[in-house]
């Protein structure tokens, strides 16, 4: 007599991360936003730009809105290119502020496969015993002198043209957003790592390096990690989020 076993439903690939904020020791508000959706496997960064309150209410409509956006069928690309025109219709209407914008840098997982997106300077890194491997190009004044082999500036003009990003969410100068996309697999040691420029600009690469491999779980990382951003100097607003590499469950 043959007996038919009943048939282990597939496992599902889950991520777990940890994220948090400081204002910073030289800032009033914290203009920073981000989103941490382990069960649905969404998270972002939000760097909003504009002054005021209105660098606040574009990166937290980025956090509201997106992942709705992605839940309905719309990819990582055209969901901030909608969100792009919602910020600066936003600007326009009563609680926005004409000018304001922000950076956004998101990770979608989907099953084993992590699909990054982002525009601005706000940064996506894969972590792993050995290194610390940058994914992402910044969208930035300084890196497109970079790119023209102009990289060496003086104190004057590097203190110029540092904050001045190329494209953003909600740049009035810009009509239809293309944001720039990557997909990767993590091996089961790597974590990847979402931050503003807040923390790439107090840390070099090898101490935000240094600072995870030593920390003994994900939370405790993310908190030495704007600890240290703010000894150094905390003159910018920092968020940073960890997440671990996906696995069956």
């Amino acid at each position: 007599m043959n007996i038919e076993l009943p048939v282990e439903p597939p496992g599902k690939w889950v991520s777990t991360a940890f994220g948090a904020t400081s204002r910073g020791r030289c800032r009033k508000t914290n203009e920073d936003s981000f989103l941490c959706h382990s069960e649905q496997g969404i998270w972002l960064v939000a760097d909003g730009v504009g002054g005021n309150a209105g660098g606040k209410i574009a990166s937290q409509l980025v956090c509201d809105e997106l992942p709705a956006l992605l839940l309905s069928g719309t990819t990582l690309r055209g969901a901030i290119a909608q969100i792009h025109a919602r910020v600066k219709l936003a600007a326009q209407l009563n609680g926005g502020q004409l000018g304001m914008a922000t950076t956004v840098v998101i990770a979608r997982q989907h099953e084993d496969v992590m699909e990054l997106c982002w525009v601005g300077d706000s940064r996506a890194y894969v972590y792993n015993e050995h290194s610390l491997k940058r994914l992402t190009r910044d969208h930035s004044l300084v890196q497109r002198l970079q790119d023209m082999g102009l990289g060496s500036l003086s104190e004057t003009c590097a203190a110029v043209v540092k904050n001045v990003l190329t494209k953003c969410v909600g740049s009035l100068n810009i009509d239809i957003l293309n944001a720039e996309s990557v997909s990767i697999r993590l091996a089961a040691s790597e974590k990847l790592l979402l931050c503003s420029d807040g923390l790439t600009n107090e840390l070099k690469d090898s101490e935000i390096w240094h600072i995870i491999s030593q920390a003994v779980n994900t939370e405790t990382a993310i908190e030495q990690l704007l600890s240290a951003a703010n000894q150094r100097g905390g003159k910018d607003n920092i968020t940073a989020i960890l997440i671990d590499a996906p696995r069956v469950c």
